[in-house]
């Protein structure tokens, strides 16, 4: 848990820096950064990385999707950053990231996309291991 947390801070961090270096090329308005959780989780994924965000002048809105099927997340997502006027900086975690591919693909606001596709793990956490054949240990 604490890994995930630390990551999940340091994504705002990075999402930060982006966005700055972002708006320092486009236009003197700092983007909106919309945050879409991944598919074992919800919006509250992202309450330690909204506050460094809007301590930095973000507006930063975090989609609660229903997770009921990747076409309605697809579509709550797109409602959220069709809203939204200016620019803005789209990140997704895991499955979040599939959703704002979909979600932001042709939105001329949307400059730039953050996909965050692993967990905190080393890779071999990430590996599954072979099956252990029936009565070996």
């Amino acid at each position: 848990m604490r890994h995930t947390l630390a990551s999940l801070s340091l994504v705002g961090l990075m999402v930060a820096g982006i966005a700055g270096g972002l708006r320092a090329q486009t236009s003197p308005a700092k983007p909106t950064i919309v945050l879409v959780h991944g598919a074992f989780a919800d919006g509250s994924s992202w309450e330690r990385v909204i506050p460094i965000l809007q301590r930095d002048g973000y507006k930063v809105i975090a989609v609660q999707n229903p997770l009921a099927s990747l076409a309605g997340d697809v579509e709550t997502t797109k409602r959220v950053i069709d809203a939204q006027t200016g620019p803005v900086v789209v990140v997704g975690h895991s499955y979040g990231g599939a959703v704002i591919t979909e979600a932001a693909a042709g939105n001329p606001n949307v400059s730039w996309y953050v996909l965050r596709l692993t967990a905190a793990l080393g890779a071999d956490r990430h590996r599954r291991r072979p099956a252990t054949p029936a009565g070996t240990t």
